[in-house]
């Protein structure tokens, strides 16, 4: 096939690389956690091939500060390469061929983010991203109806565990309950931030809003509820009075203000229709947000908290462990659930600081930088990449999510366009 413009090969690139990310089966059923390898595996080849299939030899930016970009990004990927190499060989003491494949997530993260960097050819294609979600929206809410039907049980295993299945809890097409829930919480600021600041097509904003926090409801999952109504109540409102700081200044409210009150109104409303008439289908959730009230500790955040000491007490013991963690060293701790558990143990806070956070703060001061010399419908996606990034250090206090599969794809590309789309708009001043 002969693709007759750059546009063409443009296009086939993005989508390619983010349809392969959202529906290629992990085959959890089959072969259970190690299904993500062909996953991230696969983004790898294909990132890099597309790399070259666009680019040559030579990645050619129009902007300078593109450049820039990706090396900083190299420099914080080369930093955790370094901390999975080091630690590994010099701090951990039992190293076992799964903590080596460890190394793939930096290369997979970098030359995602030099991807998506170097694809940006204008702000216009925030259209694309736009669709990516909206797409991704029907994915996951064509699979939570699936899941509900037991004759299709086998179909939906390929993309998550049968006993997430058997639970009525949805997870599609993530691996568990987690990582959807915080997947929806972008389409809920997406959708969300749509509704409050562009009156067309609002019904339809209502409607994927209203949908996510559903999906987002029947994953069940405590952590990422918790989250979600810390950025409903703080976040959202926070940028909504940044994105009109100019006229609340001269003591002007604007309309979207009253109408976010109405819908808090509305999704309390709502949330307690739901726990009254459909408690029983929402045991887990709604036991945890009771016991909670109660005072009384729930058992997974018990869990979390003794992994937590357990880092903690081998980062005391030893300033090296503090700085460079004990390496993966799945032997002793396979699975840490938190992210801060996860990268004071296996990277220290070295890894903490530089490689989970900084990404964070380098991209939202971007976006806040550069988001109100954007129309409103690209400033509401850049607004929603925000917000989500600023729920994350909350939400993963339970979950690591920006090491999951699919969600450490979203998570690059929403990097690489605050970063990029801050690049293209200071090089037109």
């Amino acid at each position: 096939m002969v693709l007759p413009t750059r546009v063409s090969k443009h296009n086939l690139a993005f989508w390619s690389l983010a349809l392969f990310a959202l529906f290629f089966p992990t085959f959890d059923a089959i072969l259970d956690k190690t299904g993500a390898m062909l996953v991230n595996g696969g983004l790898i080849v294909l990132s890099a091939f597309f790399i070259l299939l666009l680019h040559g030899g030579k990645i050619s930016l129009p902007e300078k500060e593109r450049w820039t970009w990706i090396k900083v990004f190299f420099g914080i990927y080369a930093l955790y390469a370094l901390l999975i190499l080091g630690s590994s060989l010099f701090l951990s003491e039992d190293v076992i061929g799964r903590d080596l494949y460890e190394i793939h997530r930096p290369v997979l993260y970098f030359l995602l983010v030099v991807f998506f960097i170097s694809w940006f050819r204008s702000v216009s294609d925030l259209k694309l991203v736009e669709t990516f979600l909206v797409i991704f929206f029907f994915e996951a809410f064509i699979l939570g109806i699936l899941t509900m039907i037991p004759p299709l049980h086998p179909f939906v295993s390929f993309f998550t565990q049968r006993e997430v299945i058997a639970t009525r809890r949805l997870a599609a097409p993530f691996s568990n309950p987690y990582d959807l829930a915080f997947a929806m919480t972008l389409l809920i600021y997406f959708f969300g931030y749509r509704f409050l600041l562009i009156s067309s097509g609002r019904w339809k904003s209502s409607a994927g809003l209203m949908i996510s926090l559903l999906l987002l409801v029947m994953t069940q999952s405590r952590s990422v509820a918790g989250a979600m109504l810390v950025g409903m109540f703080f976040v959202l409102p926070c940028m909504l009075a940044i994105n009109s700081w100019s006229r609340l200044r001269k003591l002007i409210v604007p309309k979207h203000f009253f109408i976010f009150v109405f819908g808090i109104v509305l999704f309390v409303s709502s949330i307690t229709t739901v726990y009254l008439v459909y408690r029983d289908e929402i045991g887990y959730l709604a036991a945890g947000f009771e016991k909670v009230l109660q005072g009384k500790r729930l058992k997974p955040l018990e869990s979390r908290q003794k992994q937590l000491e357990f880092a903690w007490d081998r980062a005391s013991e030893d300033p090296f462990i503090f700085f460079f963690g004990n390496g993966p060293s799945k032997t002793i701790m396979p699975y840490p659930e938190s992210i801060y558990t996860y990268f004071i143990f296996r990277y220290g806070f070295v890894g903490l600081l530089g490689v989970f956070f900084l990404p964070i703060i380098l991209a939202c001061a971007a976006g806040f930088r550069t988001m109100h010399s954007l129309s409103i419908q690209h400033r509401v996606l850049i607004m929603s990449f925000i917000s989500w990034l600023l729920t994350m250090p909350i939400a993963s206090v339970g979950n690591n999510f920006s090491e999951q599969v699919r969600l450490s794809f979203i998570n690059c590309l929403v990097l690489a366009c605050l970063v990029s789309v801050h690049a293209m708009v200071r090089s037109k001043r």
